[in-house]
């Protein structure tokens, strides 16, 4: 065991609290790349419990969850975006408080966590994600800033009046730090990034959240993430006013425990926890995005340009399209390429014949069924032409030639090799979505 395993009173303040940990579990280890996480330090067998923790021990933004001149401030202060009422939380037991009932769990934070998220990266960094999801859409201005979202969110609640902050917590440097600690901690909080090139989350009202979370919990969150589920050998679970975790299969002395953060991909990982899996097999849970201005911008070029009536014909059609939910702000495209069905219902509604369009006008039908992806037809080569045209400028998108110097490069370059990786699968997939049917009896065309 880890002389900080052996020592931190972080685990001394959770046993005192009615908390159960393993034994044989070193939660301050190090693995041989330098990563800290907790591993075995005997042979662990399947089914024992690994950690067991009173609820009230986790630190959540909803409200009702916290008591005292906190508590008492923030109900003055009406609805508050639960991450900030989070990150109000955690800087309050960290800054403000006396004999924190959470002092050794935010001064571990203190000492020891400090993410390098892309919120914080410089312009030159943020480059190297050009064109990948974690900077999306691609073809938008810089989004909202570190500073301008504390000032717009969270600066005002600070200083409401009766407020519980001194002016020099009142800073953005601060809240950036113990804003990283929320996104990369926090559990069942799933951020909500504004599309419009942030890395910074959504900290208004009127962003839709869940109502279990977010939370953390000390000591759990010293496991780490893999986003291969043969990898993983644990996972939270709940009994009444406890939370837990067992062993899901044998843990061999030296291995790491390991839990899931959540079904993110590569790119969501980078944004929100501050690291990729580069080395890992692949995430099952990567995908593509395709902005709509792409999109829209290919259906115009090939079906909207050529007359004023064509513009018409087109305009209506996206019209219809959008009150049937075909029109998104983003599509997305899973690891195996194949394309979504709103988007190639999209394609063909603004590409198919006057006859078809009113019969799709005519039903109640949102998205084309596969029977109808019309694979063989002229139409089809239509449609695979504005689709691969739609991919070719998406991965325009991507910077070309960048020197990987630094690990923020590596872990960029590692994004967008995987969203490269899955847009040529995508081009596969529309390729042999165009192709003749290979069930066909027609005889093959031969060689000229």
């Amino acid at each position: 065991v880890s002389d900080m395993c052996a020592q931190h009173p972080l685990l001394s303040w959770a046993k005192s609290h009615g908390s159960t940990l393993h034994p044989d579990i070193d939660f301050f280890g190090v693995s041989p790349e330098g990563t800290r996480g907790g591993f075995a330090t005997r042979d662990i067998p399947a089914g024992a419990e690994l950690l067991r923790l009173p609820v009230e021990l986790t630190m959540q933004g909803r409200p009702g969850a916290m008591e005292g001149p906190l508590a008492e401030f923030l109900d003055r202060c009406g609805s508050i975006n639960p991450v900030v009422r989070l990150y109000l939380f955690v800087l309050y037991e960290w800054k403000v408080a006396e004999d924190s009932p959470w002092g050794p769990y935010v001064q571990l934070l203190g000492e020891t966590v400090s993410e390098d998220l892309p919120m914080f990266w410089s312009a030159e960094d943020l480059h190297h994600l050009q064109g990948t999801a974690v900077v999306f859409p691609p073809d938008a201005a810089p989004g909202a800033s570190v500073q301008a979202a504390f000032d717009e969110h969270v600066r005002p609640v600070m200083a409401r009046e009766g407020s519980v902050f001194p002016e020099n917590l009142r800073g953005p440097e601060l809240f950036a730090r113990a804003l990283s600690w929320v996104m990369s901690r926090a559990f069942q909080g799933e951020l909500n990034f504004p599309c419009d090139g942030s890395c910074v989350p959504h900290l208004g009202t009127e962003a839709e959240v869940k109502k279990s979370g977010p939370l953390m919990i000390p000591v759990f969150d010293m496991f780490n993430h893999s986003s291969v589920p043969s990898r993983r050998n644990t996972k939270l679970r709940h009994d009444g006013d406890f939370l837990y975790c067992v062993a899901d299969t044998d843990i061999k002395a030296g291995q790491e425990v390991l839990q899931c953060y959540g079904a993110h991909s590569d790119a969501e990982l980078l944004r929100t926890y501050g690291f990729v899996e580069v080395d890992a097999q692949e995430n099952p849970c990567n995908q593509l995005l395709i902005s709509r201005s792409v999109v829209l911008g290919v259906l115009q070029e090939k079906f909207g340009e050529k007359t004023p009536k064509a513009a018409a014909r087109l305009a209506k059609r996206l019209q219809l399209s959008a009150e049937r939910g075909l029109v998104l702000p983003a599509y997305s495209v899973g690891i195996n390429g194949a394309m979504t069905p709103k988007l190639l219902t999209l394609v063909q509604v603004a590409s198919m014949g006057a006859a078809e369009y009113a019969e799709y006008a005519e039903s109640n039908m949102t998205e084309l069924g596969e029977e109808m992806h019309i694979i063989g037809t002229d139409h089809a080569e239509v449609v695979t032409g504005a689709i691969l045209e739609v991919l070719a400028r998406t991965e325009a998108k991507y910077p070309k030639e960048l020197e990987c110097s630094t690990q923020r490069h590596r872990w960029a370059k590692h994004v967008r090799d995987v969203e490269v990786g899955i847009l040529r699968r995508a081009r596969a997939y529309c390729v042999t979505m165009g192709c003749e049917d290979s069930d066909s009896e027609e005889e093959p065309p031969t060689k000229r």
